[in-house]
């Protein structure tokens, strides 16, 4: 992976810490380019309490600061998953809003979603078709059930 983000929260809690950044504003998580310092600062985040979980990331945008190159890390990914990571990515760079990570993502996953739809309506077979609709209804019902869940125990 070409980074590695640390996401914290409280324990038993689903409000995530958040950390600030003159750039960005405050974000979810906290970046790291090397897994070993991402892995030190989750063992410190459990000394004091909270639950973590250090995640590797295949790309990252700049949000239009810089050129953002396509990476290595791209390399053991099919077309499909390449193009998703592009469109994902370039949202990022049109749209970024300062302090608000869970829409930032919603948004780059919503023209990550509708690109991929008309990218594989225009180039890939039924069944890559069939393949990523799968994916996408899984992925909504498992928000569903967590969205359900976490207004159950609030």
């Amino acid at each position: 992976y070409v980074v590695w983000n640390v996401f914290a929260a409280p324990e038993l809690s689903l409000q995530a810490k958040t950390w600030c950044l003159w750039m960005v504003g405050c974000v979810s998580y906290r970046g790291y380019y090397e897994q070993r310092e991402a892995e030190e600062l989750a063992v410190e985040l459990r000394e004091q309490g909270y639950d973590t979980y250090v995640a590797g990331v295949p790309a990252y945008s700049t949000l239009g600061y810089f050129d953002d190159p396509l990476l290595n890390t791209f390399l053991r990914f099919g077309t499909p998953e390449v193009a998703r990571i592009i469109f994902h990515e370039l949202a990022h760079q049109q749209l970024f809003v300062k302090d608000d990570s869970l829409f930032n993502e919603s948004f780059a996953t919503a023209v990550e979603n509708e690109g991929m739809r008309r990218w594989l309506a225009a180039n890939a077979a039924p069944e890559q078709r069939a393949v990523f609709e799968t994916q996408r209804a899984r992925k909504a019902a498992f928000a569903a059930l967590m969205q359900a869940y976490r207004e159950k125990f609030r």
